[in-house]
This record gives C-alpha cells, sequence and structure tokens, in this order.
C-alpha cells in the first residue's frame, strides 16, 4: 500500500489538483516587487485581482504558502466590492489548492464546496472540482468520499468526451479501487484508460496505465502478471528521469520472485536515476527496499546501512509516515541479531514517536478547526458589511425611484389633461355641427312637407276638374256611340288620380311621422338628455319604417354585387341612403361618432371610392 501512496502523490502533482497545469517558471529575486508595484498602479480592479493571482502563484512556487494566502486574502477583499463570479472561483481554486500543500485538506475542503455551491456551468469547470475534491478527501483517508467525486467526475468528462481528463480521472479511479481493495474494478478503469491512452496514442499515459496494472497485480502477489505490465511500461518510457519508481518496483518484484540478481540491478538503475535528478522522496524509496533487500539475505550490517540512509533523508524531507516505517524496519532487524534491549529501546522510541504523531494529528485537526472558525467569523463579518452596502443602495435605488416615478406620473398627469381637454373641443366641436346639420335637415323636410301639401291640392283639383268633365262628357257623349270607350278611359283616369292622391297622402302622413320621430331624437341630442327606452324605440320605428324597409330593392342590389359586405355595412349603407345625419346614423347602429367615421371609410375602400369622391352620392345614385 505504501507503493500507491507514492503514486498517488505523484499523480496529484502531476494533475495540479483540477486539471489546471501551470508552468514553473524561475523568477528573479525581484519579481516579487515588480508585481507589487504592478498592483499599486492597477487602477482597474480585474488587473489587479489578476496581478494578486499572480504574486500569489509566485509565492507557491517558491513554498511561501502564507504570503501566498495573503495575496489571495486581499484578492478577496477587493471580490467583496464588486461581484466577479469568474474570479472568485479562481481566488477559491488558489486558495483551496494551497491548502492541499499546507496538508489542510479540511481548509481546501470548505472552499471546494464554496466552488461547487457557486453552481458552475461548464461541465469541464465542474469536472475539475470534483476532481480537487477527490484528492482532498484522499488527504484525509476518507476513500468512499474520495470515489464518490471521482465518479461525478468520470461522469462528466463520459458526457462531454473530454479525452484526456477523462484518461487522467480513469488512472485515478483505478488507483482509488486498489486502495479500497478492489483490484477487479481497479483492474478494469484501468484497461479503460489504456484503450483510451492506445485511442489519444499517448505514449506517456499508455506507459503509466501499464505501470499502474503493473502495481496492482504487484499488490495482490499476482508477481509474473505485474512483470508483464511493467516491462510493457519500461519499454514505452523514452525518458530516463521518469522511470526510476518502475525499477524500483521491478526489483521489488525480483526479490520477492528470489532472483536477487535482476532485483539489485534495477533497484541500482532506480538510485541512478534518483540520484541524478536529486530526488529525495525516491530515494528513501530505494534505500528502504535495498535495505529490505539484504533483510532477506541475512546481511545486517548492509540492511542496517540502508535503513540508518533513508531515514536520514526521512528527517531531512520530514515525512511522519516513513519515519515509523523504517524504524519498525530497524526494531526487527534488531530482533534478528539478537539485540533485544536495542530493540526494545527502539521499539519504546517508536511507541513515542507513535503518541507524538497522534497528539501532533490532533493539533493539527485543533488549529484547522480554529482556523474554519475564525474564517467563518471574518464571512460573517463581511457577509453583514455586504448586507449594510446592499441596504444603502437599496434605500438610494428607492429614493431614485421615486423621483423617476413622480417624474414620470406629472408627464402623464399632464399628457391625460391635454388629451382630455381635446377630446372635449372635438366632441364640442362635432355636437355644434351635429345640430347644425339636424336643424338643416328638419327644415328641409318642412319645406318638402310644404311642397308635398301643395302638390296634393293641386292634385285634387285636377281630380275634381276631371269629375266635372266626366259629368259633361257623360252628358254629351251619352247618345254618341263611342260613349262606352271615352267612359272607361276617363274612370281609369280617374283611379289613376286617387291612387296617386292615396300615395301622395300615404308619403305626407309618413314625412309626418318621420318628421314627428327626427324631430323627438333631435331633442334629446340638443338637450343632452339620454333616455335609453325612448331612443331605442324610435330608433327602431325609423328602422322599420323608413330603412329597412324602404331599401329592400337597394340592399339585395347592392349585396348581389359587393357579396363582401357584412349585415352592418349594408344597414350602414341604408342608413347613409336614408338622409339621415351622423348622430342619428350612431344611435341607429348604437355606435359612437368616431367608430361611425372609421366605418365610414372602410365602406369606401369596399366601394373603390376615393378621398373625395362622396359616399351618400355614390349610394343615392345606385
Amino acid at each position: 500500500m505504501k507503493f500507491l501512496r507514492i503514486i498517488l502523490f505523484e499523480l496529484m502533482l502531476c494533475t495540479s489538483l483540477s486539471y489546471n497545469v501551470y508552468a514553473l517558471n524561475e523568477l528573479k529575486r525581484d519579481s516579487t516587487i515588480i508585481i507589487l508595484d504592478q498592483i499599486n498602479r492597477a487602477t482597474n480592479d480585474t488587473v489587479k485581482l489578476e496581478k494578486l493571482i499572480e504574486l500569489s502563484q509566485h509565492h507557491r512556487e517558491q513554498y511561501d504558502y502564507d504570503k501566498a494566502l495573503e495575496a489571495l486574502t486581499s484578492a478577496s477583499l477587493i471580490l467583496n466590492e464588486v461581484n466577479y463570479p469568474r474570479w472568485s472561483d479562481k481566488v477559491y481554486q488558489h486558495v483551496a489548492q494551497i491548502h492541499l500543500l499546507r496538508n489542510e485538506p479540511d481548509m481546501a475542503i470548505r472552499f471546494l464546496e464554496k466552488r461547487l455551491s457557486n453552481n458552475p456551468t461548464d461541465s469541464l469547470q465542474l469536472a475539475g472540482i470534483y476532481n480537487d475534491l477527490h484528492i482532498a478527501n484522499l488527504h484525509k483517508g476518507e476513500y468512499n468520499k474520495a470515489l464518490e467525486y471521482l465518479l461525478n467526475c468520470v461522469s462528466i468528462c463520459e458526457d462531454i468526451n473530454e479525452k484526456k481528463f477523462l484518461n487522467i480521472s480513469y488512472h485515478n479511479l483505478g488507483l482509488l479501487y486498489q486502495l479500497i481493495g478492489k483490484f477487479e474494478k481497479s483492474h478494469d478503469i484501468l484497461k479503460k484508460a489504456l484503450n483510451l491512452a492506445i485511442e489519444l496514442r499517448d505514449k506517456k499515459s499508455i506507459a503509466r496505465a501499464n505501470a499502474y496494472m503493473g502495481v496492482s497485480f504487484m499488490e495482490m502477489q499476482q508477481y509474473d502478471s505485474a512483470l508483464v505490465y511493467l516491462h510493457k511500461s519500461e519499454q514505452l518510457q523514452d525518458n530516463i528521469m521518469d522511470i526510476s519508481s518502475t525499477y524500483n518496483k521491478l526489483s521489488q518484484i525480483y526479490r520477492h520472485k528470489k532472483n536477487y540478481e535482476k532485483s539489485l540491478s534495477y533497484l541500482n538503475k532506480s538510485m541512478n536515476i534518483n540520484k541524478m535528478k536529486s530526488d529525495k522522496t525516491g530515494l528513501i524509496n530505494d534505500y528502504i527496499e535495498l535495505g529490505d533487500y539484504y533483510f532477506e539475505l541475512g546481511e545486517w550490517e548492509q540492511a542496517d546501512e540502508a535503513y540508518t540512509k533513508s531515514l536520514d533523508l526521512t528527517m531531512d524531507v520530514g515525512i511522519s509516515i516513513d519515519i515509523v516505517e523504517i524504524q519498525e524496519r530497524k526494531v526487527k532487524l534488531l530482533e534478528q541479531t539478537g539485540q533485544y534491549n536495542e530493540a526494545l529501546q527502539l521499539f519504546r522510541q517508536l511507541h513515542q514517536l507513535k503518541d507524538s504523531l497522534n497528539s501532533i494529528k490532533v493539533a493539527k485537526v485543533t488549529e484547522e478547526i480554529y482556523a474554519l472558525y475564525e474564517l467563518e467569523k471574518k464571512e460573517k463579518a463581511i457577509k453583514q458589511h455586504k448586507n449594510e452596502i446592499a441596504i444603502q443602495r437599496l434605500q438610494i435605488r428607492r429614493e431614485k425611484t421615486l423621483k423617476y416615478l413622480g417624474l414620470i406620473g406629472i408627464v402623464v398627469l399632464a399628457v391625460l389633461t391635454y388629451l382630455l381637454w381635446s377630446r372635449y373641443k372635438t366632441n364640442k366641436m362635432l355636437n355644434d355641427v351635429e345640430i347644425q346639420e339636424m336643424q338643416d335637415k328638419l327644415l328641409f323636410i318642412e319645406t318638402l312637407l310644404k311642397e308635398k301639401n301643395e302638390e296634393r291640392d293641386k292634385i285634387a283639383g285636377e281630380l275634381e276638374q276631371t269629375r266635372r268633365n266626366l259629368d259633361e262628357t257623360q252628358e254629351r257623349l251619352i247618345e254618341e256611340q263611342k260613349y262606352n270607350d271615352d267612359h272607361q278611359h276617363l274612370e281609369n283616369q280617374e283611379l289613376n288620380l286617387e291612387r296617386q292622391l292615396q300615395n301622395s297622402d300615404k308619403d305626407i302622413q309618413n314625412l309626418k311621422v318621420f318628421y314627428d320621430l327626427r324631430k323627438q331624437m333631435n331633442d334629446f341630442i340638443v338637450h343632452g338628455s339620454n333616455p335609453t327606452i325612448e331612443v331605442n324605440q324610435i330608433r327602431d320605428m325609423i328602422s322599420n319604417m323608413f330603412i329597412e324597409e324602404k331599401n329592400k330593392e337597394f340592399v339585395n342590389n347592392i349585396k348581389r354585387d359587393y357579396p363582401d359586405l357584412s349585415v352592418e355595412e349594408l344597414r350602414l349603407a341604408a342608413a347613409i341612403r336614408s338622409d339621415l345625419i351622423n348622430s342619428e346614423i350612431a344611435i341607429f347602429l348604437q355606435i359612437s361618432s368616431h367608430a361611425l367615421y372609421t366605418r365610414k371609410s372602410r365602406l369606401k375602400q369596399k366601394f373603390n371610392l376615393g378621398k373625395k369622391d362622396s359616399l351618400k352620392r355614390f349610394l343615392l345614385d345606385y
């Protein structure tokens, strides 16, 4: 399991926690001053944020994590005043990475969960957050949570077909299954990683997948299968600086297979490479393996020397877990050589070291809890400050809104007043015109009625004269042969004249009724009264007696020539032809004066009349 921890540690460094690989460039001594100067001269918040993150990255590369966090804290203060979600996510991402490097997984998880609570819409970004959370939980040893987050990451990468990130995630998932002892699932996932690496033609990924498969079989003590995959990985790795861990594992397998010559050969290769690249962690593992090699051969002095060298390097690097493992090996070595007192003494020291490590762990957890408390307190203060600013802004916005609403209200009131006054003036003008027109029309009807009476008197006189002539003619022609014919002719003439007289009497009677009805309607309009029942009765009487009955033939003819006319349009045409004025037509059709003008305009369009053409003349001549 130790080798799995080593691989996971290397993997975390390679994947850069969230699939963001940063180029590590050597900075000059005055680079910090240059960046600080750029921050001081920056007038734009975005530029300041960018430079503060750059400063944090610079301190991080120098392993000064405290200063890196200070720079990110300054960035957070800017973000408290302005709302830049994208920059907030970046700051949280860097803070989480630094806490992971400081081995503070709880703090890292807190900031990663903040990133997650912002509901990122970018799928690749969300996958990166899940990957980071999986690594943070690995630090805590909570493998089930780590597995849950990593499966979410894999699912997203599969959905969006992000093959490069998916390849790395498959490697991580395979190693995680090994850690929790699910080797069959580990093999399946690592095979997927291998196939995807082959599809991407990524030789380095193919080599890594084979190496992980080899480690998986080695943990299951299936050494022959492990050798097959590790040798494939060895053949595919071009860079000699990356192959030392593969040589170390090959050395272990050959040692387990009792092939000590090959085991020592591969171990020497690994040690030479790690010395060349000054990899202390790699050398620690090589010296532990060398000690185990001599321990199996019973060469106690060489084993003790190798363990001592690995212990010195471990003390220098400060890896507590390796110190405990090496001390446990030295206790066994002392027991094998019969140095029981020294073994017991070292065992007691080892026990104290474990207790010390536990105390350190408890203190660290306490420190993390206190840091979380302080952070929460700061966040509450910031949140309260934000709320106060929001309330002030709301009050200012409310005052501005009330001012704008008041101004708009005054403008609207002025516009409405003008419109009402304009409408009143227009209606008054229209009413005056209508009243004058009605009076003129009534005067015309009175004149017409007078003419009809005179015509009737004239016809009555002619009838009387005809009768006298008839009597005289009858006496004169009584003896003549043509008496019958003339008598019949005169009788017919008398009958026609009587019909004309009846028609004239009927016209006069109708005209009187029509005059009386329109006069009553005119009285309602002039005096402003509005007795609905009386007006409706007058309207119905005019409609039945003088419009519909009188214009039956006209309606049939015009409907034949213009079949698309509606019933209302036919009624309007008949009313206009009946010599009604606009106000009477409006009452007759039960519409407003404005609506009447609109309907007249549309009727003219249907008859293809121009603006200067008279609609009334067209209907009278039809």
